[in-house]
């Protein structure tokens, strides 16, 4: 787990969300990712409630075939 770069307490999850890469076009291989912000949970310091980092989960990439023909 990540600490706060101001305050160095550690940092909290907020609700995870997905996001989709790549599937607004059949030309594109899409992706699927598990996004989490991390934020600092404590009230006195600067970045309270801030989102302070992200961490990126690949959850599905399709296989790009277009590289086969």
């Amino acid at each position: 787990m990540e600490l706060c770069p101001k305050c160095k307490t550690q940092l909290r999850i907020r609700q995870p969300r997905m996001v989709v890469e790549g599937d607004k076009s059949p030309d594109t291989p899409t992706t699927v990712y598990l996004v989490q912000e991390q934020f600092c949970a404590n009230p006195h310091c600067v970045e309270y409630k801030q989102t302070v980092d992200e961490i990126k989960h690949l959850l599905y990439a399709e296989k790009d075939d277009s590289h086969d023909h």
